[in-house]
């Protein structure tokens, strides 16, 4: 079954990629620490952030960028928590098409609104507009970053 999805998306990905043919995969396992809880149905945002760390990072300060990141489900919008759901996982493909991403981070939200105050800046810019602890985080991690890949969807049920 998984070849012959790939021979199907094969002819619309970027196949002179010579790393990866066009293809991204990141798998991982679900961590439990930091999960909620998601709705069975109704609107849900999911947005991805997946870190591809630069050479050099210890193992302390990885283990510090994914407990700074998981701390952000504790963050609240006018007082009321508005995170559904962060988990993290360690990419554990055997696909060779990770393109170098080690450490990936799903959030869910129950509104767009939601997500937009999350990732506020350089969309919100105002006080109040926008998460102030995730704008704090990403001043943090930025330096230990070499790429980042952030992808947000509208689960479809």
């Amino acid at each position: 079954m998984h070849d012959a999805f790939k021979n199907f998306v094969g002819p619309y990905l970027d196949v002179d990629d010579p790393e990866t043919k066009g293809v991204l995969v990141f798998d991982y396992t679900s961590n439990e620490k930091g999960s909620g809880s998601i709705p069975d149905s109704g609107y849900r945002l999911d947005h991805w952030t997946l870190f591809k760390l630069k050479p050099g990072i210890s193992q302390a300060q990885k283990q510090e960028i994914i407990n700074g990141f998981l701390a952000l489900k504790n963050n609240t919008k006018n007082g009321v928590p508005y995170l559904n759901l962060i988990e993290y996982g360690e990419q554990n493909s055997k696909e060779g098409a990770e393109r170098g991403f080690g450490i990936g981070f799903r959030v869910s939200f129950a509104s767009e609104a939601d997500r937009n105050y999350y990732e506020g800046k350089p969309f919100l810019t105002e006080p109040g507009t926008f998460d102030p602890k995730h704008d704090k985080y990403r001043d943090f991690v930025t330096p230990f970053l070499d790429k980042v890949l952030v992808y947000d969807y509208e689960v479809k049920w």
